[in-house]
């Protein structure tokens, strides 16, 4: 993937080329890794996603992660993980951020051009992140990170409506912030059965991804 030419055309031909990394890396489902941009839970939760992730590649074999691509915090951290394991990498980034992209930790970097009249830059990549992730972690998480869980549970709406596999959003549990408010929140707003799980330890994560990617729960995610 030719960074360059990325950010020079924008998304013009992205779907032929994201179809052919997926078939050059040998994967069919993606992680999405969502939190906040401080480093202060790298630390704490980087061993507990390696061994969640190391465990799920042994069961299902390689899979992709996909995080908001840039440096520092969450993001980097799930590239680092991915890295390590020597997984995929997906970034997703606003264009007018893309000098603090981590780029060379990035296998397929997306770089999402500017909107007409918009006035804000963040969050425009988004509606991207959302649409090729098959389940998301959530660690901690700020006003950012709530955006992004907003258009998965709209996103979920919409499965659920079709009948369709849902992305549950998987909250590391403890880790402060939204990921352990969201499920109060679920409570107030209508959730779909099974798009909102939460873990304690890596292994428990691993075994829902192993679920999830494998479609043992498809019947529980219907469940609304």
């Amino acid at each position: 993937m030719n960074i360059e030419r990325l950010l020079k055309h924008g998304l013009d031909n992205l779907h032929s080329e994201y179809q052919s990394f997926k078939e050059r890396e040998g994967f069919s489902h993606v992680l999405g890794v969502i939190g906040g941009s401080s480093t202060e839970q790298v630390p704490k939760y980087s061993n507990f996603l390696i061994e969640g992730c190391r465990l799920t590649k042994i069961r299902l074999g390689k899979f992709a992660i996909i995080s908001g691509g840039t440096q520092g915090g969450v993001p980097e951290l799930a590239l680092d993980v991915a890295k390590t394991l020597r997984l995929p990498t997906i970034g997703v980034f606003p264009q007018a951020s893309a000098k603090y992209a981590a780029l060379k930790k990035i296998d397929f970097p997306i770089s999402v051009p500017p909107q007409p009249l918009a006035q804000v830059t963040w969050g425009i990549e988004t509606p991207t992140l959302v649409s090729i992730a098959d389940a998301f972690v959530l660690i901690g998480g700020e006003w950012g990170t709530n955006a992004e869980v907003s258009m998965i549970m709209k996103r979920n709406s919409s499965l659920a409506r079709h009948g369709t596999r849902l992305v549950p959003i998987i909250a590391i549990n403890g880790s402060g912030k939204l990921a352990d408010i969201l499920e109060q929140l679920t409570r107030v707003f209508p959730t779909s059965e099974g798009t909102f799980l939460k873990v304690g330890t890596s292994t428990e994560l691993a075994s829902m991804l192993v679920q999830v990617f494998g479609g043992v729960v498809f019947s529980l995610f219907l469940q609304f």
